[in-house]
């Protein structure tokens, strides 16, 4: 089964939850339950941060699970689930045990007696939030004693009106996306970083202008040995210089590494999120790009790493690119230049999206099975997870 998580959002842009997804769709029992039970595991989750399960009716069958965390799930109902009146009778057991539901608006039908459902969470389409649409959704559940989930937001825009439309959570990929005419925190570093990143993109890194270009930057130079430093790496030794940096991790950890710590000062003033798609990206495309046999896996986490650039310096990708001479190959996957490259980003993004047709068809000619597909991308999880921990804490 192919997997992912999606982040969902409070008002302050900060994860309040994770849905967990599956190829297979809603799960019918909870012992399926626990073939996504990987990215909750302690090196893929986040310790106490609820997550979100899409189950079908006959998931409630047998009554509550003794050996799910009761605590962190949020069962959301499929419709027919909401119809059916054994699993309605069924759900209050459920919810004494821990469980909370969700159910999606609008409610299955009006006859249903969907008020009655122990339900504490709504999640609504963002199309519904917008025009006309917004004003009949408030008067219909705006006085609902439950929290109200805005799902499918693709812009910034939308997460802010839901907002103002009373919604308390927010999902989509509108975290991810440039907005147009904003201004971006980030760009007050964007000629000195860009630069960097510049040379760290290079198929040949000329080491002695690199560094020279790291140590005229002395806040990032702190930064980028204080992350070597951390018990994320593990080095046997302190590290106090770059030219150290360059010895104990070789050119193309050190390269990777680098860039990671630049992508993470543009970050500041967006989601931490960001930061941690950035990174599941680059790695995931490094680690496809090996089981693709693919001859570029170091560019290609760069290349993945520096997909999301446009969002944090708040300017069109395609114009970046015409300030950042990178090496071929990272340039022609980045631009959408065809090729086994670019098929590999693709697919990174697919697998993101949950386009699980998608993402078979683009793994196929690849050569990569679909669990190792999903193997590479926990081990993308359990990167990104453990610099979270051990670098922003």
């Amino acid at each position: 089964m192919l997997l992912c998580r999606r982040p969902i959002f409070d008002a302050r842009l900060k994860v309040w939850a994770y849905e967990l997804l599956g190829s297979e769709g809603a799960l019918t029992s909870p012992a399926q339950a626990q073939e996504v039970h990987p990215l909750w595991a302690p090196e893929t989750g986040r310790p106490g941060t609820p997550l979100w399960l899409q189950v079908a009716g006959e998931f409630f069958r047998g009554g509550p699970a003794g050996d799910l965390p009761a605590a962190r799930l949020i069962l959301e109902l499929d419709p027919p689930a909401a119809r059916n009146p054994e699993v309605r009778r069924s759900l209050a057991a459920w919810t004494a045990a821990g469980y909370r539901l969700a159910l999606s608006w609008p409610p299955p039908s009006p006859e249903a007696g969907w008020e009655d459902l122990p339900v504490s969470l709504l999640k609504v389409d963002g199309a519904a939030l917008s025009g006309a649409d917004r004003t009949t959704f408030a008067a219909g559940a705006g006085s609902r004693p439950w929290a109200l989930v805005a799902a499918g937001l693709t812009h910034p825009r939308q997460f802010r009106e839901a907002v103002a439309a009373g919604c308390t959570y927010a999902q989509g990929s509108f975290y991810r996306r440039r907005e147009e005419g904003a201004p971006s925190p980030a760009r007050r570093f964007a000629v000195n970083y860009v630069t960097i990143l510049n040379e760290l993109g290079q198929a040949t890194l000329n080491f002695p202008r690199f560094a020279a270009l790291i140590q005229s930057n002395p806040p990032l130079v702190h930064r980028l040995l204080h992350y070597l430093n951390s018990a994320f790496f593990g080095l046997p030794c302190r590290v106090h210089s770059v030219e150290q940096a360059l010895l104990l991790l070789g050119e193309e950890e050190l390269r990777k590494w680098a860039a990671l710590v630049i992508i993470h000062h543009l970050g500041e003033g967006h989601p931490e999120e960001l930061f941690l798609l950035s990174l599941i990206r680059a790695r995931l495309a490094e680690r496809l790009a090996e089981l693709a046999r693919v001859d570029s896996g170091p560019e290609m986490f760069l290349t993945g790493l520096l997909s999301l650039l446009d969002v944090y310096l708040g300017r069109p990708l395609e114009a970046l690119l015409t300030e950042l001479p990178l090496c071929p190959v990272i340039l022609d996957a980045l631009k959408g230049v065809p090729g086994p490259q670019r098929r590999v980003l693709d697919l990174v993004m697919a697998l993101e999206e949950a386009h699980w047709q998608e993402t078979r068809e683009l793994a196929a000619p690849l050569g990569i099975p679909e669990a190792e597909l999903t193997a590479a991308y926990l081990d993308a999880l359990r990167t990104a997870e453990a610099a979270r921990s051990h670098w922003l804490g």
